[in-house]
Protein backbone atom coordinates (compact mmCIF):
# COMPACT_ATOMS: atom_id res chain seq x y z
CA UNK A 1 0.00 0.00 0.00
CA UNK A 2 2.92 2.28 0.74
CA UNK A 3 4.55 1.70 -2.66
CA UNK A 4 1.26 2.17 -4.48
CA UNK A 5 0.75 5.47 -2.62
CA UNK A 6 4.19 6.65 -3.72
CA UNK A 7 3.40 5.70 -7.33
CA UNK A 8 0.11 7.60 -7.16
CA UNK A 9 1.79 10.68 -5.69
CA UNK A 10 4.45 10.67 -8.42
CA UNK A 11 1.77 10.20 -11.08
CA UNK A 12 -0.24 13.08 -9.62
CA UNK A 13 2.75 15.42 -9.54
CA UNK A 14 3.74 14.57 -13.13
CA UNK A 15 0.13 15.04 -14.23
CA UNK A 16 0.06 18.38 -12.39
CA UNK A 17 3.15 19.58 -14.29
CA UNK A 18 1.46 18.51 -17.53
CA UNK A 19 -1.71 20.40 -16.60
CA UNK A 20 0.14 23.58 -15.67
CA UNK A 21 1.82 23.59 -19.10
CA UNK A 22 -1.46 23.38 -21.03
CA UNK A 23 -2.28 26.37 -23.23
CA UNK A 24 -5.50 28.24 -22.49
CA UNK A 25 -5.40 30.82 -25.28
CA UNK A 26 -5.72 30.71 -29.05
CA UNK A 27 -4.58 33.06 -31.81
CA UNK A 28 -7.18 34.70 -34.05
CA UNK A 29 -6.49 35.50 -37.69
CA UNK A 30 -5.97 39.04 -38.91
CA UNK A 31 -8.33 40.17 -41.65
CA UNK A 32 -9.92 43.13 -43.36
CA UNK A 33 -13.67 43.54 -42.92
CA UNK A 34 -15.46 45.42 -45.66
CA UNK A 35 -14.03 47.12 -48.72
CA UNK A 36 -13.25 50.59 -49.87
CA UNK A 37 -12.75 53.59 -47.61
CA UNK A 38 -14.92 52.12 -44.83
CA UNK A 39 -13.01 48.87 -44.46
CA UNK A 40 -11.67 47.94 -41.04
CA UNK A 41 -8.48 46.01 -40.35
CA UNK A 42 -8.76 43.55 -37.43
CA UNK A 43 -5.28 42.53 -36.21
CA UNK A 44 -4.32 39.07 -35.00
CA UNK A 45 -4.73 38.69 -31.25
CA UNK A 46 -4.52 36.14 -28.47
CA UNK A 47 -7.90 35.20 -26.99
CA UNK A 48 -8.51 33.28 -23.77
CA UNK A 49 -10.41 30.08 -24.63
CA UNK A 50 -12.85 29.01 -21.91
CA UNK A 51 -12.96 25.39 -23.09
CA UNK A 52 -9.18 25.04 -22.86
CA UNK A 53 -9.22 26.71 -19.44
CA UNK A 54 -11.91 24.27 -18.31
CA UNK A 55 -9.85 21.30 -19.54
CA UNK A 56 -6.83 22.64 -17.66
CA UNK A 57 -8.91 23.00 -14.49
CA UNK A 58 -10.25 19.44 -14.85
CA UNK A 59 -6.72 18.09 -15.26
CA UNK A 60 -5.53 20.01 -12.20
CA UNK A 61 -8.45 18.68 -10.13
CA UNK A 62 -7.74 15.11 -11.27
CA UNK A 63 -4.03 15.48 -10.52
CA UNK A 64 -4.79 16.88 -7.08
CA UNK A 65 -7.16 14.03 -6.26
CA UNK A 66 -4.63 11.40 -7.41
CA UNK A 67 -1.88 13.07 -5.36
CA UNK A 68 -4.05 13.30 -2.23
CA UNK A 69 -5.18 9.67 -2.54
CA UNK A 70 -1.54 8.65 -2.95
CA UNK A 71 -0.57 10.60 0.17
CA UNK A 72 -3.40 8.98 2.15
CA UNK A 73 -2.39 5.49 1.01
CA UNK A 74 1.25 6.24 1.82
CA UNK A 75 0.26 7.46 5.29
CA UNK A 76 -1.88 4.44 6.09
CA UNK A 77 0.77 2.14 4.63
CA UNK A 78 3.39 3.52 6.98
CA UNK A 79 1.03 3.03 9.96
CA UNK A 80 0.54 -0.63 9.07
CA UNK A 81 2.45 -3.00 11.38
CA UNK A 82 4.96 -5.34 9.83
CA UNK A 83 3.94 -8.97 10.42
CA UNK A 84 6.14 -12.03 10.10
CA UNK A 85 4.53 -14.64 7.91
CA UNK A 86 6.02 -18.12 7.60
CA UNK A 87 4.09 -18.95 4.43
CA UNK A 88 6.05 -18.45 1.20
CA UNK A 89 5.39 -15.18 -0.56
CA UNK A 90 4.63 -15.26 -4.27
CA UNK A 91 7.40 -12.78 -5.06
CA UNK A 92 10.00 -14.82 -3.17
CA UNK A 93 8.74 -18.17 -4.48
CA UNK A 94 9.07 -17.07 -8.11
CA UNK A 95 12.51 -16.86 -9.67
CA UNK A 96 13.92 -13.41 -10.35
CA UNK A 97 13.37 -13.47 -14.09
CA UNK A 98 12.36 -9.87 -14.73
CA UNK A 99 15.24 -7.47 -15.24
CA UNK A 100 15.03 -4.20 -13.22
CA UNK A 101 15.08 -2.23 -16.49
CA UNK A 102 12.00 -4.14 -17.65
CA UNK A 103 10.28 -3.35 -14.35
CA UNK A 104 10.97 0.37 -14.84
CA UNK A 105 9.62 0.23 -18.39
CA UNK A 106 6.48 -1.54 -17.18
CA UNK A 107 5.91 1.04 -14.43
CA UNK A 108 6.34 3.93 -16.88
CA UNK A 109 3.94 2.23 -19.32
CA UNK A 110 1.32 1.77 -16.59
CA UNK A 111 1.65 5.41 -15.49
CA UNK A 112 1.43 6.68 -19.08
CA UNK A 113 -1.57 4.45 -19.79
CA UNK A 114 -3.30 5.64 -16.63
CA UNK A 115 -2.75 9.27 -17.59
CA UNK A 116 -4.14 8.68 -21.08
CA UNK A 117 -7.16 6.83 -19.68
CA UNK A 118 -7.88 9.64 -17.23
CA UNK A 119 -7.47 12.19 -20.03
CA UNK A 120 -10.01 10.32 -22.16
CA UNK A 121 -12.45 10.14 -19.25
CA UNK A 122 -12.05 13.87 -18.52
CA UNK A 123 -12.66 14.87 -22.15
CA UNK A 124 -16.07 13.18 -22.29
Amino acid sequence: MKKFGICLMITGVVWCFYAFNMKTSIETDSRVIGSGPYSVYVPSQSVHNLDLADQKRNHLIGAGIVTIVGAILFGFGSLQKQTVNNSPNITTALPKIINPAVKIILVVAVIFGTLKLIELIMLK
